[in-house]
């Protein structure tokens, strides 16, 4: 049996997550701007629920998490791709960022009719924001459950970004389970 390379913490991963989450918490500030600016335009009348003001803003950092730890799962020594996808932490980030393309793609598709003529909302980035939200959640769910009906989900030898990605996972299912909540 081939034993797994692990891959130890290096300066480039370092590097890597604190860029990661200079730019998350740099768009947590978009996002509260955002939501600022959409109250000032309606001259106080919108309002905005506790879940929508407060759930939103982890969201940009754990898009920019995840994303860093999908670009350093790629980084040698890796496990080999066939145990890579099947992997939870990679799953969850592959998930994620999966429903963060979708998220993009929809927002483009937006942008594009407004070009036809239909009429759009001014764009707010918190919408976006909170999109990416139901988007990616639920493909982390859908890629773990497909792990567990598999049969794949077992207990390997974890490194850092593996279990940073089931962290990163068990995240955007809270987060997502926090967004849903009616207060």
């Amino acid at each position: 049996m081939i034993s797994e390379p692990t891959r130890k913490f290096t300066v480039l991963d370092i590097m890597a997550l604190v860029a990661a989450a200079a730019v998350g918490l740099m768009l947590a500030r978009v996002y509260q701007a955002s939501m600022d600016s959409a109250v000032s335009d309606s001259n106080g009348a919108l309002t905005f629920p506790l879940r929508i003001r407060w759930f939103g803003r982890p969201a940009p950092l754990l898009a920019s998490l995840t994303l860093a730890l999908l670009a350093l799962r790629f980084v040698a020594p890796r496990p080999r791709y066939r145990r890579l996808v099947r992997s939870p932490g990679f799953a969850a980030c592959y998930g994620a960022a999966l429903g963060l393309a979708i998220t993009v793609l929809t927002v483009l598709l937006e942008w594009g009719t407004g070009y036809l003529g239909y009429s759009r909302p001014r764009f707010y980035p918190h919408f976006l924001m909170m999109r990416s939200v139901s988007f990616s959640a639920p493909s982390v769910a859908s890629a773990w459950l497909v792990l567990g009906l598999l049969g794949e989900w077992r207990h390997r030898g974890r490194d850092w970004i593996e279990v940073g990605g089931i962290v990163l996972g068990v995240g955007w299912l809270a987060l997502f389970a926090a967004t849903q909540l009616n207060f």
